[in-house]
């Protein structure tokens, strides 16, 4: 049994704690929608406002391809609906290693195109669609952006890419990186679980490896990565490649946060339950207040804050709720 075999068997424990301990956080704000994604339906997270043509952002969370759950950013998600006048909707895309590339990569394309099909039921515009990505996340948000692109020429309005992980062709072992974030032989595991046999470098793989035509069309996108993570380099080749191709590019480095730091101060109850003491004693303890910094500024590049509403509440208390001993 190899380690990948090892760690293979800890993610239904790993799932389990995740679910356990966000399952302490119902009810949710966010209503259940069923998007029929590869015609299965599956479960969305529906956070509406009052309009009949709003701009709508898709969350996708982080997780390696095989962990993570929108449900833990539901408090977000509905304050974002509120502060920024946009519709929201959460997607718990499929995992691996029970279901690698391209399953993931599909359930964001068709929730996609589900939600312009519907778009009048929805109250959304089909032309104000962006996808809101972390870490694996983002990988999906700039993949699917591709595959819309290259099979339906559906153009999203924007992608914004926070810790992006965008190239599953290097080993994440020679990256390098910091023991406060994602741990090399953990993202080994992740790129061979999603990949499973294909070629790492495709493009709808590992999108910084996309082509200069490809590139060109994509939507204008604000990348904000971690400087001293792991995947700060490949972030910075992506905007760079954008620049280069005249695709409009807000990119911003985030000092003194760690990698997932964002959906940690999303629900710092949850981040508690499913990390390790002694990982979050080494973490930076502000890590909130940047999270609030780098995630109003990202949505800024694209969304007008709208007056009267106070800050996302676990970008000001955060790390009172979060027990080190």
């Amino acid at each position: 049994m190899n380690d990948f075999d090892a760690l293979r068997r800890i993610v239904p424990s790993i799932r389990e704690a995740t679910e356990d301990a966000i399952g302490e956080c119902a009810p949710f704000a966010g209503r259940e929608l069923s998007v029929a994604r590869d015609g299965v339906p599956a479960p969305a997270f529906w956070y509406p406002i009052a309009s009949e043509s709003a701009p709508l952002v898709i969350y996708l969370h982080g997780g390696g391809f095989a962990f993570g759950d929108c449900r833990k950013s539901d408090a977000l998600m509905a304050w974002t609906a509120r502060a920024y006048g946009v519709a929201m909707l959460g997607v718990n895309y499929r995992l691996a290693p029970e279901h690698p590339f391209p399953s993931a990569l599909h359930d964001v394309a068709d929730t996609v195109e589900w939600c312009a099909d519907h778009a009048a039921k929805l109250g959304i515009d089909p032309a104000r669609i962006y996808l809101l990505g972390f870490s694996a996340g983002a990988d999906l948000a700039f993949a699917s952006a591709l595959l819309l692109r290259r099979e339906h020429s559906f153009a999203l309005a924007g992608i914004i890419a926070h810790y992006p992980f965008l190239d599953c062709a290097t080993d994440p072992q020679s990256k390098g990186g910091r023991e406060i974030d994602l741990p090399g032989e953990l993202t080994q595991a992740f790129n061979a679980w999603y990949v499973s046999g294909c070629d790492p470098a495709d493009a709808l793989l590992s999108p910084v490896y996309a082509k200069t035509d490809e590139i060109a069309l994509l939507p204008p996108c604000a990348i904000v990565p971690v400087v001293g993570d792991s995947l700060f380099d490949e972030a910075k080749l992506m905007a760079d490649k954008l620049v280069e191709a005249g695709v409009p590019c807000a990119f911003q480095g985030i000092e003194g946060a760690y990698h997932g730091y964002i959906e940690d101060a999303a629900n710092p109850a949850v981040y508690a339950a499913v990390e390790m003491p002694e990982t979050i004693a080494a973490r930076p303890k502000n890590y909130y207040a940047i999270a609030g910094m780098a995630y109003e500024a990202s949505l800024q590049r694209f969304f007008k804050r709208l007056p009267g509403i106070g800050p996302f509440p676990g970008f000001t208390r955060g790390a009172q709720d979060v027990p080190v001993e």
